[in-house]
């Protein structure tokens, strides 16, 4: 499990933008993979996990469904900065 220090500064790097994921995971100590499931919301910060906070859902990816037109795979997952800026302050 990663600290609320180590979540913090990821989601700040990736904010950046300067940096890749896996730039990002040797620069804070955590793998890419972290790096990449924080990024798509699929991990929060580890103090709202212990609190039992319910904002996992607001950043989960949709469920799959299939494109009316063409018939593709469509999964959409809400970035974090739309997250944030949707007035909600916990990921």
């Amino acid at each position: 499990m990663i600290s609320d220090d180590q979540y913090q500064e990821v989601i700040d790097l990736l904010a950046d933008g300067e940096l890749s994921r896996r730039q990002i995971g040797r620069k804070v100590g955590v793998s890419h993979s972290t790096v990449a499931r924080i990024a798509m919301g699929a991990v929060r910060k580890p103090s709202d996990r212990l609190a039992g906070m319910s904002t996992r859902k607001a950043a989960r990816p949709s469920k799959p469904h299939r494109c009316e037109k063409c018939g593709a795979l469509i999964v959409t997952v809400q970035c974090i900065e739309c997250l944030a800026s949707s007035g909600k302050d916990k990921i």
